[in-house]
Formats: C-alpha cells, structure tokens, sequence
C-alpha cells in the first residue's frame, strides 16, 4: 500500500478493487477484493497536523477552523465519510443482494449491470413473482426502498402464510400472524431502543391496501373468516369496497362506500350484487 502511495494512485486502485468485488461471482475472491480495498482505505488519511483531516478519506473540518484537539464538539456528528467510503458501503451491500439472489435455493442469477438496470424495486416485484416474498421483504428492509414497495413485500408474504396455513389453526391466530407481517412486528422484541421507537410511529397510511390484498387471498384458500377480520383494518375506502365486492359481502361494501359518503362505490356495489342475483 505505501508504494502505490508514493505513485500516488492509491485512491484509483481502491476504486478497482471495489468495482472487481461487484462483478465478481466467485464469493472467495469477492471477500479478498473488499478486503484489499478496506486496507487501503486506512491509509487514505491526510497528516493530522493539518487543517483537514480525512475519515476514512472524506475531509473533517473543526467548527470555527481551530485544530480537532481543540474542537470540543469533535464528536461523531462531524465525521463525514467520504465518498469512496461510502461506494465501499453501497458495494458491500450490492455484493450481499447479489449472492442471496444467486443462491441455489432462489436461482435468480443477475450480474451487477443487470441489478442496476432492473433497480432494487424491480427485483422486488420480480421476487414476489417468482413466490419468493420472505426474501423480497428482507431486500426491501434492507434497503430501506420506499414504504409502498415494502407493504406489497410484506402484504404477499402475509398472503403466502394465509394460504399456506394448517387447517387446524382459527381464523384469529392466522389473523394475528398476517397482520404483523403487515405491520412489520415479528422482529420487534429484538431490536435496538431508536427502531422499535420508530416502529411505533403510525404505520397505518403505509398500509393502506395491504390488509384488502390479503383479505383476498384468504378467501380465495378457503379462509372467509380471515377475510373480514383483515378487512376491518383496511383503512382505504376503494381497497376496502373492492374486497368486499370479490369475496361477495355486497352488503357491507355498500355500507361502507354510503359511510364514506362515495355515490360512485355505491354505485358499483349495488351493480355487482345485481349481476350477482
């Protein structure tokens, strides 16, 4: 590392190192590049006598423009990595996603070029087609994508345990199991303080529509009962009258579009049942 130093290409051959270890496929030499590429990052810092001072090679620079020593508010707040650091990170997580979908059991074998043509939301929605939901919601989680990508994760991963369920157990407990998938719940007990706090946080706009698609595909296994217990946690109006409509409880679908005080859901509810009869 100190002679690529003295060339003064030490940032280009990180650079390298990261851009191998994403389009490689062999996992071995994947964990060697990104540890080439970490160690040279430790010797990517500028003098520490100067002004400026590099964290894993993004510039610091002490309030007021005195010496770190002297910047008594120098605490993590002021670390800013830089942006070879933070590819190393993204690179790191890419290579993570990459080898979970390459996996034998899932089969879904893409190259670094092709994950980012497809985007992160479109393996998702590839993923849920392809029945695997469990490892679309973990991508989804662990990407942190958008709220409305997460729920259709989470909502077929409800359907698939709604479907799948034993017969043995009530209406009640398959229920209580698909709404905290729903809700995103089951691993809540073992998270930090910060993330059940914002866990807590109202969830139920991000839900809207995911309880109706599971409501569906209960009835559609033979699971009414799990149906209207799921519904009566739908907050959209549409989603709701919707489900209700396919499951054939026209009644409720019109009291609840006349509650919401919608003539056209009225409208469409009152159709259906007539061409039902």
């Amino acid at each position: 590392a100190r002679a690529i130093i003295r060339t003064g290409m030490l940032m280009e051959a990180i650079e390298t190192c990261i851009d191998a270890s994403v389009r490689e496929f062999d996992i071995p030499l994947q964990k060697r590049l990104l540890r080439a590429a970490s160690y040279g990052l430790h010797f990517s810092y500028k003098d520490p006598n100067e002004l400026e001072t590099i964290m894993m090679g993004g510039p610091i620079t002490p309030r007021g423009g005195g010496n770190i020593e002297d910047d008594h508010h120098g605490t993590d707040e002021n670390l800013m990595p830089s942006p070879m650091a933070a590819k190393f990170v993204e690179a790191a997580k890419k290579i993570r996603i990459l080898n979970s979908l390459r996996h034998p059991a899932v089969g879904f074998i893409l190259t670094a070029s092709q994950f980012d043509s497809i985007t992160p939301t479109g393996v998702v929605a590839r993923l849920i087609a392809m029945k695997r939901p469990a490892l679309a919601t973990s991508i989804g989680k662990y990407l942190m994508l958008p709220k409305s990508v997460q729920l259709l994760a989470r909502a077929s991963k409800a359907s698939a345990l709604v479907s799948s369920a034993d017969s043995k157990r009530s209406d009640s407990e398959i229920a209580e199991a698909a709404i905290k998938i729903i809700k995103n719940e089951s691993k809540r007990g073992t998270e930090g303080p910060h993330h059940q706090h914002h866990q807590q946080q109202p969830t139920q706009d991000f839900n809207r529509g995911g309880y109706a698609s599971v409501a569906l595909a209960a009835n559609q296994a033979g699971r009414p009962g799990v149906a209207t217990l799921l519904l009566t946690l739908e907050t959209s109006v549409v989603d709701k009258v919707q489900a209700l409509i396919s499951i054939g409880s026209y009644a409720d679908a019109v009291a609840v579009a006349t509650n919401a005080r919608d003539g056209d859901l009225v409208f469409q509810a009152l159709m259906e049942y007539e061409k039902s009869c």
